[in-house]
């Protein structure tokens, strides 16, 4: 943001990304980067569909950051013929290597377009797995036209305009190339994805995908506690039913069910924080702002919208 010529996407204005883990514990962060001199949603409409300089422009900002082929193919590939380029057992895995220094430009481009399409095949080629269906509703099937993640196989060898919404309909050239960007891929070496937020109805989606993501917390502290005194309320009052109905092995019995159902609930309370040893050495080390969950280049409100919008239903 100090740059005053701008850096890789141009001039930032603002950012803010949220780090969270996966089930398998590892980091990742979710980012929302605010470009200087960005159009609000309805003037990009407007321009897109009445400047046709200002959308060939814009469309080619977007080729140049934004790549959904694999390295050193621009054609569009079809589904048929997209074959995964298994990686030879006696290689690594990219993201696992260093990569070595090399003075000659020529070498170092060689060897960056070998690396990049090394990763973008093994981090950014889309296999469907349980999480691309995981909100499935009933009577629907487990295929590629119902993937969450939007990798249907289908391509788009351009980016197009939406005439009825007006929203970008971005460039797809590979049909399980998860969009990157060249540069940022190589710097991570990991997976990534990568989105123009413009206007009509995708951008509104990737806004409440984004948002949610940032805004979710993990479990109060007082709702857990709250939750725990509520079963050993329940538990006391079982044990002294037991105690005095005479019958001591009922009242075992009571006790072994309490101690089941206390340990149940503690786990249950415990697995919904989502908490895994990165996140916590994470926090112990202050990384990100400094508390260990974000980076922000400004200091954000919280606004609880589902209580200012029942304030406003009562107005």
């Amino acid at each position: 943001m100090d740059n005053p010529v701008g850096g890789l996407f141009g001039k930032v204005s603002g950012y803010y990304g949220t780090i969270e883990a996966q089930g398998r514990g590892s980091l990742h962060c979710h980012m929302l980067i605010w470009i200087s001199g960005s159009l609000g949603p309805d003037e990009l409409r407007s321009k897109l569909q009445n400047n046709d300089e200002f959308k060939n422009s814009l469309f080619a900002w977007l080729d140049d950051l934004i790549k959904t082929n694999l390295p050193g193919s621009e054609a569009p590939v079809s589904k048929a013929d997209a074959v995964f380029e298994k990686r030879p057992a006696t290689e690594r895995h990219p993201c696992t290597t260093r990569s070595e220094f090399l003075e000659l430009e020529r070498q170092f481009d060689t060897e960056f377009q070998r690396q990049l399409y090394r990763i973008v095949i093994d981090s950014n080629w889309h296999f469907h797995r349980e999480t691309c269906w995981k909100y499935l509703r009933q009577g629907e099937k487990k295929d590629d036209e119902h993937c969450r993640m939007r990798m249907n196989g289908s391509t788009r060898p351009q980016n197009e305009l939406d005439p009825e919404t007006g929203g970008i309909l971005p460039r797809q050239s590979h049909p399980w190339i998860n969009a990157y960007n060249d540069i940022v891929i190589m710097l991570l070496k990991s997976n990534m994805d990568i989105s123009f937020i413009g206007s009509g109805a995708a951008a509104k989606a990737l806004i409440y995908y984004i948002t949610d993501y940032i805004t979710k917390s993990a479990l109060p502290t007082h709702v857990a506690f709250a939750a725990l005194q509520v079963v050993m309320q329940k538990v006391k009052k079982a044990t002294q039913e037991a105690q005095e109905s005479g019958r001591p092995e009922m009242c075992d019995s009571v006790a072994r069910q309490g101690r089941q159902l206390l340990s149940k609930a503690c786990n249950a309370l415990i697995g919904q924080q989502e908490l895994s040893g990165q996140q916590v050495a994470m926090y112990l080390l202050g990384l990100g702002d400094g508390d260990g969950d974000h980076y922000a280049s400004h200091e954000f409100k919280t606004l609880y919208w589902a209580a200012f919008r029942g304030w406003l239903s009562k107005e």
